[in-house]
């Protein structure tokens, strides 16, 4: 009986390396979503996918923070909008927030200064709160995203950010993005990624991590294993060749 707990105890590592490549299915919730800005023809000028996490928490007030997610799943209850032009591009997604008057839109804004690199320069975000009705402004102007042009820059690693205002806010924001893909000054009319990939920097070291970790766990239980099926098999030996024993 005990034999069949070594292929048990493998199985069960090689179902959680599975889990943690990402080779099973995920929900739609956990799955990024897909947004495209096209040029005036068919082109596709920018291509983006991420997963989004947006958090506006009040500093002072007793207010409850507001989330805001953006996934497959709920994908289309944001409205897309976007410009291509030589220079600079942008996605703005537009959603109606409960109980605001007014929209709010996160914008993306990429800009190329020469021909061979292209940047995620600004992420801005305007709102407006319930008790505070009036639009405001918060962004982060730190350079994010560098990448070739013909390229495509992936990072699968949460990035977090803090989006401030230029005068003083009653909100803290801040910005979680995920499974992020992005292209920008592309060409072409499909919505594939093309060229070479760009990793960040905190995908290699989670791809280099991740297998070493999950190698030493499957190391640890099949020698957990073995100890268990020697020991339970030298216990039956005994049982079986001396008999019954007197204990003292």
């Amino acid at each position: 009986m005990m034999v069949s707990i070594l292929p048990v105890l493998i199985a069960a590592c090689l179902s959680a390396y599975c889990v943690s490549s990402g080779s099973v299915l995920a929900t739609p919730e956990s799955l990024p979503a897909t947004f495209q800005v096209h040029s005036n023809s068919s082109d596709i000028c920018l291509l983006i996918q991420f997963h989004v996490n947006l958090s506006v928490v009040y500093t002072k007030a007793s207010h409850p923070p507001i989330h805001v997610l953006i996934n497959s799943a709920n994908r289309g209850k944001f409205n897309s909008t976007g410009l291509c032009s030589e220079r600079k591009e942008t996605l703005q997604l537009t959603w109606t927030q409960n109980n605001t008057v007014a929209d709010w839109s996160l914008v993306f804004n990429f800009s190329q200064h020469d021909k061979s690199n292209y940047n995620l320069n600004e992420i801005s975000l305007h709102f407006e709160l319930v008790n505070l009705p009036g639009l405001r402004n918060a962004s982060s102007n730190q350079s994010l995203i560098s990448c070739p042009v013909g390229s495509f820059y992936s990072c699968k690693a949460e990035q977090n950010l803090v989006l401030n205002s230029s005068y003083p806010s009653p909100v803290t924001i801040n910005l979680a993005v995920s499974q992020l893909k992005v292209e920008a000054f592309r060409n072409g009319a499909k919505p594939e990624f093309n060229g070479i990939m760009v990793e960040c920097a905190l995908d290699s070291g989670l791809n280099k991590l991740v297998p070493t970790i999950i190698g030493i766990s499957l190391a640890v239980m099949i020698v957990i294993a073995l100890v268990i099926f020697i020991v339970t098999s030298q216990r039956h030996r005994i049982r079986g060749n001396g008999g019954d024993y007197q204990q003292i």
